[in-house]
């Protein structure tokens, strides 16, 4: 009785000394972590300390209409904000809100074309597919749909309600690629090609049809490139540019009846028009991939893909093509959790109409960041120091990039929306908006580098 006595004696006593000892190292671990987590804090706190500093006391920043919002994902937390509220003209960075309206209302792929047989004929009209005998996109399934077949090919009008250029646009910004025409159904980007050929001082035209329609200026103007008139498609250059090689793009003047000519040339086929719809057996023929067409809407910032690309939006939606009625439905469908209403007047962000607040950049942001898996999203970005608009900015010492962001830049205004991966390994959400600088933007870009830098480096 004794010896089981003593046993059970020892045994409470071991029972009680392990209760303690795990009371202690609870107890222990939950110092070490209450000290990590405040030392976590502590180094956040110190991180927006510099920041502040940086973005409050910077004399770039201040000589002019400057906002900023950084979030932080993982906490859902704004690390720092200064005008995050307040409206700013986007630019390019318009571009964003168009990817997401194709992310919510595009599949994978590019409706490019939509056709019926009645009888013997082939009737179509455009979705205003852009890749369609694009030089950059070489798979043209439209093409060879088209190429094959034996009816009489009638191309349907009428289904494109809008204008050729979006509100608030330059007018005279018209000769240039980066204002081409909208459409239906765009051919070859909208744009003649011009490549310099300095051995026959002459320039290979694509598509071919406007050899016909160029002139070669006697005496050098200012413009030496390739240009046109306002209201009609007869192009113009000087022979000597002095260089081994040039190429530029011009926008062509659209019409029905051109888009007509130049499937006739390149089908070898006569393609006619006609105003009636069929509403029955439509079907529609798709053009390849989607995001290859976002890559490069964001990646160049193209302003005619992405315009199309609302378009699109529009096929999959109604009969006829309109920007604003697709703007409108995004907005009062998808877009009325911002925390500030977008006012969004094209895809592009061309027109001086639009204004977005850092705060809903940065929203924006996370809820495309929930349609596509991380990697997707990101190799869809420019990517600074590597390719796209930020191939010479925001490089990283080990050639690895930490901005994957979308540029916006017009005259006197510039902003960068996008991602930044620190050291520690977060990935955080950022828009930086400028606007009303008087200088070049290369002061408001080292500026805002050396802001990103530090965001890198401390948090």
């Amino acid at each position: 009785m004794v010896q089981f006595w003593y046993a059970g004696l020892m045994n409470r006593k071991d029972n009680n000394y392990i209760r303690h000892m795990l009371f202690r190292n609870q107890l222990a671990l939950t110092i070490i972590c209450l000290s990590l987590s405040s030392c976590t804090v502590m180094k956040q706190k110190m991180a927006t300390g510099s920041l502040k500093k940086n973005v409050k006391r910077s004399e770039v920043f201040k000589s002019h209409f400057a906002g900023f919002a950084l979030f932080d994902p993982q906490s859902g937390n704004y690390l720092y904000e200064q005008n995050a509220d307040l409206y700013f003209a986007p630019a390019s960075n318009t571009k964003l809100f168009t990817f997401y309206a194709g992310l919510k209302m595009l599949g994978d792929s590019v409706p490019g074309m939509k056709y019926t047989v009645a009888g013997d004929s082939l009737i179509f009209w455009g979705t205003g597919d852009p890749t369609f005998l694009h030089p950059d996109f070489p798979d043209q399934p439209v093409l060879e749909f088209l190429q094959s077949r034996e009816e009489e090919l009638y191309l349907a009008t009428g289904n494109f309600q809008d204008t050729h250029f979006g509100p608030g646009w330059a007018w005279d910004d018209y000769p240039y690629y980066f204002q081409t025409e909208r459409s239906a159904m765009p051919v070859y980007g909208n744009m003649v090609n011009f490549q310099y050929d300095s051995l026959n001082l002459s320039y290979k035209i694509v598509p071919g049809f406007f050899n016909d329609f160029t002139e070669i200026l006697e005496v050098k103007t200012p413009s030496f490139f390739p240009n046109r008139g306002l209201d009609h498609n007869i192009f113009q250059y000087y022979p000597d540019l002095g260089k081994s090689s040039y190429k530029n793009r011009v926008p062509f003047k659209v019409s029905d009846e051109l888009v007509t000519v130049l499937l006739s040339d390149t089908l070898k086929a006569k393609v006619k028009t006609t105003p009636f719809r069929p509403r029955e057996n439509v079907q529609t023929i798709y053009s390849g991939g989607i995001n290859p067409v976002y890559a490069r809407m964001l990646k160049a910032s193209d302003n005619f893909l992405a315009e199309q690309i609302i378009y699109l939006c529009a096929a999959t939606r109604e009969d006829t093509l309109n920007s604003s009625r697709i703007l409108h439905y995004m907005t009062e469908n998808h877009l009325k959790d911002l925390p500030s209403a977008p006012i969004w007047r094209d895809g592009s962000g061309l027109s001086r109409y639009n204004l977005f607040t850092p705060r809903s950049m940065v929203f924006l942001l996370e809820k495309i960041k929930k349609e596509l898996p991380e990697d997707t999203l990101l190799s869809l970005l420019p990517a600074g120091g590597v390719d796209g608009t930020l191939r010479n900015w925001y490089k990283s010492e080990t050639g690895t990039p930490y901005v994957f962001a979308k540029t916006g830049t017009f005259s006197n205004n510039h902003s960068l929306s996008g991602f930044i991966r620190t050291n520690s390994g977060k990935l955080l959400t950022f828009s930086f908006m400028h606007n009303n600088y008087s200088s070049s933007s290369v002061p408001v870009k080292l500026e805002m580098e050396k802001t990103l830098r530090l965001i890198r480096d401390k948090y």
